[in-house]
């Protein structure tokens, strides 16, 4: 029974940690874009392969040119948040 009840605590805390970190991550990405970041969709091979290099969450600098970018994209690499400076 001691078992039971510890696994069932350990599920519910696994539970709970993925809810609160799912929620982080729409908070973000609701934080980007009211900044002016724009929804890049991973929609060509070129794209899916250059967010698979970034790190999922975690806003990463590009440069294109004389041009600054910064790149949101998401774990599964469906799409990327898209800002320049101003954003």
């Amino acid at each position: 029974m001691k078992v039971f009840l510890t696994l069932a605590m350990a599920a519910a805390f696994i539970t709970g940690c993925a809810s609160i970190e799912r929620a982080q991550h729409h908070s973000t990405e609701q934080m980007l874009a009211a900044a002016g970041f724009k929804i890049l969709p991973a929609n060509t091979p070129q794209r899916k392969n250059s967010l698979s290099k970034l790190p999922p969450y975690t806003i990463s600098r590009q440069i294109r040119g004389d041009n600054v970018y910064y790149v949101y994209p998401e774990r599964e690499g469906r799409l990327a948040y898209i800002g320049n400076q101003a954003a």
